[in-house]
């Protein structure tokens, strides 16, 4: 049991409590402390005195310890008392809904994708750059791949989408801040193909003013941000088998662009400003491998899903299948909008944003 057990504290229990709290303060021994316990034996507070010599400079790192050791809690150092008081904070859950109220974002790199049980969880494209959503029909993907999109676009954001499913973005189609909705295999890699090349024009304009990142270029050259938004990414990597078929082997030549496209974005864009949001059903090795398994170091998968998807999209067999409260690892099942968020090897639960109805 530890002291935030939520049941009445044993004996033992107190003993344990003390001695962490003077393993905090530095004093090797277990110090004297008062419990004080709530109308259901559990704790409300925890009193002890400090230390002759404890200085205030020393509470940080006597915070980190405390806070470790024993779970949230708030702490009050009264220094004209000489005592120190501990409040076990409840934690927080993860709400099971939230929605984003359509403000801009506070800086251009930070995306809202919703809520964890520490509160709000944002996209930060200094940290990760690019970011692959995942799930299956009705599971709240495409609710997440609206919300970042549509807050980008808020943000001042360009944007070209793809949508070879044909239906899903073309509401976005002549969109300020939107340049093309393409949905033929043909035309997406036409115009990847001219990301690439803007993507390049980009870093000639930083080796001319000599710096290493779009958002360092003078303000009168510096272009806006742009968001390659793909949709059903998985359908256009795949190759399809040829077996002799002409038209099969045209069509896998048009994904060889795409490919080599998205990869070379995947690898070279974040300097650019250039950043990819892509939406798949599912993940498999056949096209989640690479530069783009490399690349795209934020990952929301929404909705659970096996064992055998979760070690290789979230890179924990546990992380993305229903919760199991003896690992504390996986997604809470039947909550719609539910997911699993990672970014660079770190996963948490969280609920995703909705966006509101356009006023």
């Amino acid at each position: 049991m530890t002291p935030w057990s939520g049941s009445p504290l044993l004996a033992a229990e107190t003993y344990r409590l003390r001695d962490t709290v003077g393993r905090a303060l530095g004093m090797g021994y277990p110090p004297p402390l008062r419990a004080d316990l709530d109308t259901r034996g559990q704790l409300a507070r925890a009193v002890c005195r400090l230390p002759a010599g404890f200085q205030p400079d020393q509470t940080a790192t006597a915070e980190r310890y405390l806070n470790v050791t024993l779970g949230p809690c708030e702490l009050v150092w009264d220094w004209a008392a000489g005592d120190l008081t501990i409040i076990p904070v409840a934690p927080r859950e993860v709400p099971t809904e939230c929605w984003w109220d359509r403000a801009p974002p506070a800086a251009w790199h930070l995306l809202r994708v919703g809520e964890n049980a520490e509160g709000p969880v944002y996209w930060d494209l200094l940290i990760a750059a690019h970011l692959l959503i995942c799930g299956g029909s009705g599971s709240g993907k495409s609710t997440a791949f609206e919300l970042l999109l549509e807050q980008a676009l808020a943000a001042g954001w360009q944007a070209v989408c793809y949508d070879p499913k044909l239906v899903e973005l073309i509401g976005y189609s002549g969109r300020d801040g939107v340049l093309a909705v393409e949905t033929q295999l043909a035309r997406i890699a036409d115009s990847l193909e001219w990301v690439t090349r803007e993507q390049a024009r980009r870093y000639m304009l930083m080796v001319e003013h000599r710096v290493n990142h779009w958002a360092k270029l003078p303000t009168e050259v510096r272009p806006a941000p742009l968001l390659v938004a793909f949709d059903e990414i998985a359908a256009v990597l795949r190759p399809v088998k040829a077996a002799g078929d002409v038209a099969a082997v045209g069509d896998n030549r048009l994904r060889g662009r795409v490919g080599q496209a998205v990869t070379e974005v995947a690898e070279r864009g974040r300097a650019a400003g250039v950043h990819e949001l892509f939406a798949a059903q599912g993940v498999r090795a056949d096209w989640f491998d690479g530069s783009i398994q490399r690349n795209m170091l934020a990952r929301l998968h929404c909705g659970t899903t096996d064992d055998v998807t979760s070690r290789l999209f979230l890179g924990n067999s546990k992380a993305g299948v229903p919760f199991d409260p003896e690992t504390g690892l996986g997604i809470t099942p039947g909550v719609v909008g539910r997911a699993a968020w990672y970014v660079r090897g770190e996963v948490s639960e969280v609920q995703v944003s909705r966006v509101p109805e356009a006023a």
